[in-house]
């Protein structure tokens, strides 16, 4: 999970096992139950004397972090510059350089949106391009001009310098980055960085929601693959990308592979705002390793196609679009967002209309590329000779068994965006965050999606698992609210189609497992008949050596060989001929069907003479 890389190549019995990810060397990252095993790993994390002093939010947590258990790999994190499964790598003089380079790392940029007409104005916050970025980062927090109506600062990756100026800048709940540092499907029962989930109930008084998703990216060659993912080692964040094992059908690239890394986009609004006074959110995504390609490309181009009547200096840049990493392609579109052509409610709401357009359309992309996965599947089952790379149908199998796996993951991480998304205040005409509004915006949905999210509440559909959303008195699909729906609420309807997807996925892939199964058990019953057949025919030729074999020991009691006569000789192939062509017959005649059948017909009439003859 955290530790150096290991290579491995295509042609490993298990490409897909890394064993560097199944460790349990607990001692050297602590124990969820051992607090004297913490206190003593963690008093090598302390960063150098009095500096601490220096940061406040760090103290803060700290202090706390014994009543809030969960907070304490907050605070391991902003001392390391990353996850505590890390620290073995970053001990010693070399390792600490790479920690003081880890906890000053910032990319962040700041926008100020004043109006819906004019394009926000930006700052960028760089600490490879500014040597003072923390201090001017800090200095930016105090300066708003009037007219600015929302605020955003969007940040890449995760740092101590980061936590610790936005933490204390704007006295933002230490839980809000604490959730976007690991993102692991499930935890060891010794694992002491278990996010204890929160009840609904308590998450609606929250001010940050989450959006999980994955992204997929293809990479020519296995190489391309590990130096990806060795980059991703050097995120401050958890995030890896995986290999799926699907990459092997008869259409794929032999040594290509497609990774699939679990994503988060986490959004914080400051709460306590006020009508008239200008809003504040940070927005924390997610670093883009370098390598590969967006699968297919990545999303379409969301400007509007020119008109062929309109003139050729009106139609803009035509060159192909340069690759983004989902930090610059989210900027890209935050900056020109009259580019989706939707109405926007106010100005507040481009940010999120921005994000939610990029994480559904990662979804889509996945949803296409399971299709493409499970239709390939079908075809290696339907006509393995023509389409399957090899004629191995545990291949297929392993393949479902990792689909198998992941699509129940990937319903929850959407069912858990509906659940969040749409009751947040960004959802709304208003866009406050006080006590008061997330009790008082509880909103009526049209009747659109009212009908829609109630069919998706019937009996036996997935939707039942979000606990009973549209009961909510205070939740976006009530009807109990007074507020009206903003323009985010539209994107409501692409995640229940993509919800929708994955239901029906998980359901063929339990179908193809079935049948993949059945494919299996026919090959190994054919296999077990060939079997048969080849002792079958050694049966015969051991058959017909036995006659040989027994006028050969008769001819051997003679006494001395050499007084064996030519006429002897022909005496024995006579016979042992003879006899072994008699022996084949008997041999055939007894194994023949209809012989068998016969002779089972004889006994079972003999037998019931006799039974008559008994009875009477």
């Amino acid at each position: 999970m955290g530790q150096q890389w290991s290579n491995y190549s295509r042609g490993d019995d298990d490409p897909w096992f890394r064993p560097n990810l199944r460790t349990r060397k607990y001692e050297e990252f602590g124990d969820a139950y051992s607090d004297d095993t913490y206190a003593r790993v963690s008093g090598d994390w302390v960063l150098e004397p009095h500096l601490e002093e220096k940061r406040p939010y760090l103290a803060f947590v700290k202090q706390i972090s014994n009543r809030w258990l969960h907070l304490r790999l907050l605070a391991d994190f902003m001392q390391i510059g990353t996850h505590p499964e890390r620290w073995k790598n970053l001990q010693g003089k070399n390792g600490e350089e790479n920690r003081k380079a880890r906890r000053k790392k910032m990319k962040i940029r700041r926008l100020d949106y004043c109006d819906k007409e004019t394009p926000p104005e930006l700052a960028d916050f760089d600490s490879k391009m500014q040597e003072d970025a923390v201090e001017k980062l800090a200095q930016d927090l105090t300066m708003i001009l009037e007219k600015v109506q929302f605020r955003l600062y969007v940040v890449e990756d995760l740092s101590s310098d980061v936590i610790e100026v936005l933490g204390s800048g704007l006295d933002i709940e230490p839980s809000f980055f604490r959730a976007h540092i690991v993102d692991y499907a499930w935890n060891n029962v010794r694992d002491r960085w278990r996010d204890p989930p929160n009840l609904d109930i308590m998450s609606r008084q929250q001010s940050w929601i989450q959006l999980r998703y994955v992204t997929a990216r293809y990479f020519k060659s296995r190489d391309d693959f590990t130096v990806a993912a060795e980059e991703a080692e050097q995120f401050n964040i958890l995030r890896r990308p995986d290999d799926d094992i699907s990459n092997n059908s008869w259409w794929d690239n032999k040594n290509a592979i497609v990774g699939l890394t679990r994503s988060r986009a986490t959004f914080w609004l400051k709460p306590k705002h006020k009508t008239g006074t200008p809003a504040i959110g940070v927005l924390l995504l997610d670093p883009t390793v370098e390598g590969g390609d967006s699968l297919w490309r990545g999303h379409r181009n969301w400007s509007p196609t020119p008109s062929p009547n309109s003139p050729v200096h009106n139609w803009g840049d035509l060159n192909i679009l340069e690759p983004k990493k989902f930090f610059d392609d989210f900027l890209h579109w935050a900056e020109n967002p009259e580019a989706f052509g939707s109405p926007i409610s106010i100005i507040h709401h481009f940010p999120m209309q921005v994000l939610l357009h990029l994480v559904c359309s990662e979804w889509r992309t996945m949803s296409d590329y399971i299709k493409t996965r499970l239709c390939q599947i079908d075809l290696e089952i339907f006509k393995p000779k023509k389409f399957a790379a090899d004629m191995l149908f545990d291949n297929a199998l392993n393949k479902l068994n990792m689909w198998r796996r992941f699509i129940p993951l990937y319903r929850e991480m959407v069912s858990e965006t509906l659940g969040q998304v749409f009751r947040f205040p960004c959802h709304t005409e208003t866009f406050s965050s006080t006590d008061e509004t997330l009790l008082e915006d509880a909103t009526s949905v049209s009747p659109h999606f009212q009908e829609e999210f109630t069919q998706q509440q019937a009996p036996g559909s997935s939707m039942n698992g979000m606990h009973g959303l549209s009961d909510r008195p205070n939740h976006p699909s009530s009807t109990h609210g007074k507020a009206q729906l903003g323009s985010i609420v539209a994107y409501k309807n692409d995640f229940l189609l993509i919800l929708s997807y994955l239901e029906e996925y998980q359901k063929r892939i339990d179908r193809l497992t079935s049948v993949v199964t059945a494919a299996i058990q026919i090959e190994d019953s054919r296999r077990a008949l060939r079997d048969g057949r080849n002792i079958g025919r050694l049966t015969w030729l051991a058959t017909l050596f036995i006659p040989f074999s027994f006028i050969a020991t008769a001819f051997s009691m003679q006494a001395r060989v050499t007084d064996i006569s030519g006429e002897t000789v022909r005496y024995y192939f006579a016979s042992a001929v003879s006899l072994a062509v008699f022996t084949v017959l008997i041999a055939w005649v007894l194994s023949h069907p209809r012989y068998q059948r016969g002779w089972a017909e004889l006994v079972y009439s003999l037998r019931w003479k006799e039974k008559n003859r008994h009875e009477t």
